[in-house]
């Protein structure tokens, strides 16, 4: 079962009305000063890319992004006079899987549960680490090969805080952020299962 289907599983264990059920999967387009979209794919207006901002300062970069993720830029914003230690995470697309040749990858999230969980990470990667400053970017809509659709990058005093908080990090997104991928060839495509996403998260239970 998709990880979309599971969502609808979720929402119907969690008894919500029939019109929440539909706006989770509706696509549905608001101005981008909202920063609220609910089913969002990164197919904006040419001029407002769904780029969803949840938090940026200084220390902390929370982004849903249809753009092309400047790994080394992102590096260097982390970068902090009273850190030893940064370490990044970098997911890029790869050009096959199980024998097929894949041309692109595609993502959709869905954006208010996105936002809520990837501000949770965040704030529990300072709890349990000392860390100084954190970015998480997750992109949307088309990642063509050899492109990140995913980057982590944690700088800290000494370096198990930061291997350890970013480690931790991929592989929470990877089960709680109900972010989607689907897998273009040259003779079709198919939505990928992510077996290491958690349903219940959807339903508010972890």
């Amino acid at each position: 079962m998709h990880a979309r289907q599971l969502m609808a599983c979720a929402c119907t264990t969690a008894a919500v009305t029939a019109t929440t059920c539909y706006l989770a999967f509706r696509y549905y387009h608001q101005p981008t000063q909202t920063k609220h979209n609910i089913l969002c794919d990164g197919k904006g207006k040419d001029d407002d890319e769904e780029q969803i901002v949840l938090h940026e300062s200084e220390d902390t970069i929370l982004k849903l992004t249809p753009r092309k993720i400047d790994d080394e830029r992102i590096n260097n914003m982390v970068v902090s006079e009273c850190c030893g230690a940064i370490a990044t995470f970098v997911g890029t697309t790869r050009d096959n899987f199980d024998g097929k040749q894949v041309t692109m990858l595609s993502y959709e999230a869905y954006a208010p549960m996105a936002m809520k969980q990837l501000s949770l990470i965040s704030k529990e990667i300072r709890n349990r680490w000392a860390v100084k400053k954190i970015a998480i970017l997750h992109r949307l809509g088309v990642c063509p090969i050899g492109e990140a659709s995913v980057m982590i990058a944690v700088s800290s005093p000494h370096r198990k805080a930061a291997l350890e908080a970013c480690h931790w990090a991929i592989d929470t997104l990877k089960a709680k952020v109900p972010i989607w991928k689907k897998e273009h060839y040259k003779d079709g495509s198919t939505w990928k299962q992510n077996k290491e996403f958690d349903p219940a998260t959807l339903v508010g239970r972890k």
